[in-house]
């Protein structure tokens, strides 16, 4: 068993895309296949995941103003990251993954709370989730996210998409 203190927050460097990119794939792989959307492990597996390394490099390439990504490290080997846009009028958790075998350790609300240091403080907070990831949306939930609205869907493929609904914070404020 892993014991919770045992994982640091960092903010994550040009260095970091593969790795990001593996958490990144790995997640999927254990979240989004669904019978009842027939989304299959191999629509995961057949998405462009040089195209997603490639972007991972970029991002972290560039210094965009307002948004953040920052990983959860284990024995120095990220484990979680999550990523955050600032935007005029609300922020957006664009990303929030965490290793399957390390998550409820803790790592996603510690990845949440440092964030929130980086973001002006008194704004809407969204994040778009898959539908039926219900261990996504009860944790959100246990953080004070509410139900907004049922979000545009993630396509996959031609044929295939992931339904999206929307969660919304009305304040940063989080009592973990």
């Amino acid at each position: 068993m892993i014991n919770k203190t045992n994982f640091t927050i960092q903010q994550a460097v040009e260095e970091d895309y593969k790795r990001l990119n593996f958490v990144n794939k790995e997640t999927w792989l254990h979240t989004y296949p669904n019978e009842e959307n027939d989304i299959t492990v191999e629509d995961i597996e057949n998405l462009d995941w040089q195209k997603f390394e490639n972007n991972w490099k970029t991002k972290l390439a560039t210094s965009e103003v307002g948004l953040y990504c920052l990983t959860a490290k284990i024995e120095n080997k990220i484990v979680g990251f999550i990523v955050v846009k600032e935007f005029v009028d609300f922020v957006s958790f664009g990303s929030i993954y965490i290793l399957p075998d390390y998550q409820r350790l803790g790592i996603g609300s510690a990845l949440i709370n440092q964030a929130l240091n980086f973001v002006s403080k008194n704004k809407i907070i969204v994040v778009k989730v898959a539908e039926y990831n219900h261990n996504s949306i009860n944790f959100y939930k246990k953080m004070g996210f509410i139900f907004s609205e049922k979000a545009a869907d993630f396509k996959l493929s031609e044929t295939k998409s992931i339904p999206q609904i929307k969660l919304t914070k009305f304040n940063n404020k989080f009592n973990l």
